[in-house]
């Protein structure tokens, strides 16, 4: 699990540079969560890294629409999680 919370969060740094920040910010949240779920943090090496793609991924939004995003996230099992970062309807 804790390289599917890693992919996950790469996934949404990949979204957010792509200009899709609600994608960004559901990806961020499903991440989240799982890592709460497995007792793993964020590793210290990585915060800095990673308060930068969240940063880009609320650029843009309005506060509500991240924050709804980021809860939908919250809501994910981890599998729907998974296929939601495999299904990518991006052109």
């Amino acid at each position: 699990m804790p390289g599917l919370a890693h992919s996950l969060d790469a996934m949404a740094g990949l979204a957010a540079l792509q200009g899709r920040q609600p994608r960004a910010a559901k990806l961020f949240g499903a991440a989240e969560v799982l890592r709460e779920e497995i007792k793993m943090p964020l590793p210290p090496p990585d915060r800095e890294e990673y308060d930068r793609y969240v940063w880009l991924a609320r650029e843009g939004l309005h506060e509500n629409t991240f924050a709804a995003a980021w809860s939908q996230g919250r809501t994910m099992v981890w599998t729907e999680a998974a296929a939601y970062a495999l299904n990518d309807d991006a052109p």
